[in-house]
């Protein structure tokens, strides 16, 4: 398709991937400079009710799914018979580009990022979406190791068009799945290991990380991503001997000191999904963040001054 090529407003620049089912586009909107991503699904897939059945069923949770790990979804349509689908641009390559070239990690940067991952993770099973195949291919790191999981839902979608059987699995056993297939992303970053990297790791560590890649193979029933969460919080907070108890919606976790600055203080992405123009993310600056402690400080101070005067 030539680079010339517009759909619905947003101007196609390059190909990125493509596959049987769909290709996916570097583009932006008219009048502004923001990449997004663009999938445009081909004529079989677009013709499919099954598949426009699973779509339509995801779209009042892809209005929700904002979070700082997760690629946003930006728009959706429809245009000479093809759907297309709008999301942010991912913020760098592939977590499967960087293992296939040896990319050095950290230990602790290996727990952060499973932390992210497991945290977009429970964002996304809360607001009532499974992923439904999770792969080192659908993870966007960036070179401060700064995660984006991709594709949640596409494949259940384009599955569902390939599908003779209505009969589609419970929520409950795609969330599961979701986790079997972390796991399955989980062994591969940890065996990528150097040795160099593993010479310094506690013996605890590895044991804990072995532990949890094993219960990953065969996920509990009741097991959620959050729990995940708090035992990859753990390990990285034992590194230095400290303990942050979560103070966000997910009680009993604990976060590392970066990923707990991130969920706090970060701006949050707008809930956008119509063709408006995506605006450039920012990212909070010191300034930002200084702020929001002063005005929490405040309002720690004016409630116990109130709980003092009503004595």
């Amino acid at each position: 398709m030539a680079a010339s090529h517009t759909i619905d407003g947003y101007e196609l620049l390059a190909e990125d991937d493509h596959t049987d089912a769909f290709v996916a586009y570097r583009a932006q909107r008219k009048g502004n400079e923001t990449h997004v991503r663009l999938i445009l699904f081909d004529e079989d897939v677009s013709d499919s009710p099954q598949f426009r059945a699973a779509f339509r069923k995801d779209q009042p949770s892809l209005k929700t799914m904002h979070h700082p790990h997760l690629l946003s979804p930006i728009s959706w349509g429809e245009e000479g018979g093809l759907l297309y689908y709008v999301a942010e641009y991912p913020p760098g390559c592939s977590l499967a580009d960087r293992l296939a070239v040896n990319a050095t990690i950290t230990w602790d940067e290996f727990i952060d990022l499973g932390w992210q991952i497991a945290s977009a993770l429970q964002h996304a099973h809360n607001v009532g979406i499974t992923h439904g195949h999770l792969t080192t291919s659908l993870v966007s790191v960036s070179d401060e190791i700064r995660s984006k999981v991709m594709g949640f839902g596409l494949h259940r979608w384009i599955a569902a068009a390939n599908s003779e059987d209505p009969v589609e699995p419970s929520f409950a056993e795609r969330a599961i799945h979701d986790l079997t297939d972390f796991g399955h992303i989980l062994e591969a970053v940890f065996h990528s290991l150097s040795p160099e990297t593993m010479q310094n790791v506690e013996p605890d560590q590895v044991t804990a990380m072995t532990a949890l890649i094993k219960d990953l193979q065969h996920p509990a029933a009741d097991l959620l991503a959050r729990d995940i969460q708090g035992r990859l919080g753990d390990m990285l907070l034992q590194v230095s001997g400290e303990k942050i108890e979560m103070v966000d919606h997910r009680e009993g976790q604990h976060l590392n000191h970066r990923s707990l600055v991130d969920e706090l203080f970060d701006e949050p992405t707008t809930n956008e999904t119509s063709h408006a123009a995506p605006t450039e993310p920012q990212p909070a600056t010191s300034s930002t963040r200084t702020i929001a402690i002063v005005i929490a400080i405040a309002l720690a101070a004016i409630l116990a001054l109130v709980a003092f005067l009503n004595r």
